[in-house]
């Protein structure tokens, strides 16, 4: 599990160029963020490999100012394969 609290500043609202960075820097509003997620090991192991499968879930609370940006429901979605050195 993972929460985070950000403040997003005027220059989220600008297309990535050079001239940004000439910008003046507003703190525009604060957006959270929540995440849990899960990873299991599979019974399956490949010679020196262990495999896992898992994913995880972000809500997003962004205030109505950064709909545009957002989205009026923001939410992320992951779901990974692991892949690490078996230990001997």
């Amino acid at each position: 599990m993972r929460a985070e609290d950000t403040d997003k500043d005027s220059t989220l609202l600008y297309e990535e160029a050079p001239f940004v960075l000439l910008a003046d820097e507003v703190r525009l509003a604060r957006v959270q963020a929540y995440t849990a997620g899960y990873e299991r090991e599979l019974p399956v192991n490949r010679g020196p490999m262990r495999l896992g499968l898992g994913g995880q879930i972000t809500l997003f609370h962004a205030p109505p100012l950064l709909a545009p940006i957002y989205n009026s429901n923001p939410l992320g979605v992951q779901l990974f394969l692991r892949a690490r050195l078996a230990r001997r």
